[in-house]
């Protein structure tokens, strides 16, 4: 009898460890069985912004991660002169119009999902000019 009862410890703690391993617990931080919150999304990567006539057209690459919520969409803003402009869109490029032409602008984009907004792209400069077709 004495044998059985020091081997009992052990037993409970091989339980208790196989319990665990079996309900996807015990992995550290409190893990859940695989399954993660959503987050905002990656930030885009910037492409070029082509200038056009008080416009500028900003390309941009979809982040590799969407935070596990699929991204509803994107925003580019532009800012130069003392004044931001933004414009939104489902995809690249996207235009912002209502800029002032021979104004230097300094243009990014971020990514939106049910969460939250991305951080933001870099940053890609731009002119746009009276010349321009766009």
């Amino acid at each position: 009898m004495a044998r059985l009862l020091s081997a009992l410890p052990a037993l409970f703690i091989a339980l208790v460890f196989s319990t665990l391993a079996a309900c996807g617990g015990g992995g550290g931080g409190g893990g859940g069985g695989g399954s993660s919150t959503p987050t905002p999304p990656g930030a885009p990567t910037i492409g070029t912004a082509t200038a056009g006539n008080g416009s500028a057209t900003v390309a941009f690459t979809a982040p590799s991660s969407d935070g596990g919520a699929a991204i509803s969409g994107y925003t580019a803003s532009c800012t130069g002169g003392g004044t931001t402009r933004t414009a939104t869109g489902a995809s690249s490029p996207i235009t912002i119009t209502g800029l002032s032409n021979g104004t230097a602008y300094n243009c990014s984009v971020t990514a939106t999902n049910s969460i939250g907004s991305s951080a933001a792209s870099g940053q890609v400069q731009v002119t746009p000019t009276t010349g321009a077709t766009t």
